[in-house]
């Protein structure tokens, strides 16, 4: 049986309390880290 609403994973998320604890967590990679690139996307920090 579906639900009555078909949220998709992305909405989930967003909506999501779950991973709120990981704000107050220190970034600690960079893509200084990275080692093989995998996509040409470059994404800035927004914060």
């Amino acid at each position: 049986m579906r639900p009555a609403v078909d949220l998709d994973v992305t909405t989930i998320n967003t909506e999501s309390t779950s991973f709120d604890f990981l704000k107050d967590e220190a970034d600690i990679y960079t893509t200084t880290d990275v080692t093989k690139k995998y996509s040409q996307t470059t994404y800035s920090d927004e914060s």
